[in-house]
Order: structure tokens, then sequence, then C-alpha cells
């Protein structure tokens, strides 16, 4: 398990300061994102954001794939793209939520495979 690629905790450590700005998460995955949500929120909230909503829309895998469409892949694409008109509207109308449960984000450090983690 990992909760992201090392490259986007770069862009985020390199954001610049915040300034209380608002900012808003959306991953697509094909099955679990690692716990990102939670992290992703304490890290651009140190950086002065103000979290506004995040969400993540599962999608077909794209991983190490070589077989043709399955069946299910459009679904998926057509619940995705529902998913996020619903996201748009509520961060839109300020519904939003950017939800967080208490102590995953240390325990996704601890035992995820961030290079930055102090496991």
């Amino acid at each position: 398990m990992f909760s992201t690629y090392p490259f986007v905790w770069d862009f985020v450590e390199n954001l610049p300061d915040g300034n209380n700005k608002d900012i808003f998460m959306l991953d697509t995955l094909a099955g679990l994102s690692g716990g990102i949500v939670g992290p992703l929120k304490k890290a651009v909230s140190a950086r002065g954001y103000c979290p506004t909503g995040a969400t993540e829309i599962r999608m077909p895998s794209n991983y190490a794939r070589t077989d043709h469409e399955k069946p299910e892949d459009e679904r998926l694409r057509s619940k995705g793209r529902e998913k996020a008109a619903s996201f748009a509207k509520d961060l839109a109308s300020v519904r939003a939520s950017w939800p967080s449960i208490p102590l995953l984000p240390d325990l996704v450090k601890r035992v995820g495979r961030d290079p930055r983690s102090a496991a």
C-alpha cells in the first residue's frame, strides 16, 4: 500500500504559501487510493490552503493494461463523469467536504511506502 507517488508529495511541498486560498482534490483510481485524502488535507492545510472538498472517482485500470475494453469500462467511466459533475456542483454551491479519518493519516504514513514516512 502506498499513499501516492513521490512526485505528488514533492509538488504539494513546493506549493507557494496558500494565504487561506481554497483548494480541492479529485483523484481517479482503479481500486484503493492508499488513504491519500486525509494526509493530503493535512499537507495543504500546513501550506496555508483552505481545503474545500475532496473526492475519489473509480475508473478502469490503466496499470500494465494489454487487453481491450472490458464490458464494465464504459459503465465505470459513465459513473465517473456523473460523480465529477456532482462534485463540481457541490464545490460551486459550497456543499463539498474534505473528509479525513482521525489517526488514519498517521497510520498510512507508518505502513505506507511514502519515502517521507517516519516508519
